[in-house]
């Protein structure tokens, strides 16, 4: 009985630190600094800048990473000197039907690596799925024939 329990919480305990170190994308955490991004990801360039309104910076990127057989551009948001959240963009959404196939493509991905999504909004041409909260949080989103975005973490 002490053994099953004990199996019980190691494997809870397992399966609690692989949730949070999936936090952000690839190996990226929250909190980095650009020097340990660059010694992770050895393929960075400069992003063209991109701020938001509560001031976090996009300042890195990584061209032509592949996900459920689609191109993304991977960008890495800082705020202050530490990084906060990771998003992935697709590069081949020129329509809505391609926006279509795509978020679905990479929906199901999703769904294979982190199970069932938290949350899901649809509002005429905008979807929104959700999987975890806060800093663990992954959103996968679409809007018309604009881009697929998959964002890792927070951005607010």
């Amino acid at each position: 009985m002490k053994n099953s329990i004990l199996l019980s919480v190691l494997l809870l305990l397992g399966f609690s630190v692989q949730v949070s170190a999936q936090s952000l994308w690839n190996g990226a955490r929250v909190g980095m600094s650009e020097v340990e991004l660059k010694k992770t990801f050895k393929n960075l360039t400069p992003a063209n800048t991109r701020i938001s309104d509560n001031g976090t910076v996009v300042l890195w990127s990584i061209k032509n990473v592949q996900m459920a057989g689609e191109k993304f551009v991977v960008f890495f948001a800082f705020n202050g000197h530490k990084l906060k959240a990771v998003q992935l963009e697709a590069l081949e959404t020129n329509n809505i039907k391609q926006t279509e196939v795509v978020y679905g493509k990479v929906f199901n991905e999703l769904k294979i690596r982190h199970g069932q999504s938290y949350a899901i909004e649809t509002y005429d041409i905008m979807k929104n799925t959700t999987w975890g909260k806060g800093e663990d949080r992954i959103l996968l989103q679409s809007v018309g024939a604009g881009p697929v975005t998959i964002t890792y973490g927070n951005f607010n």
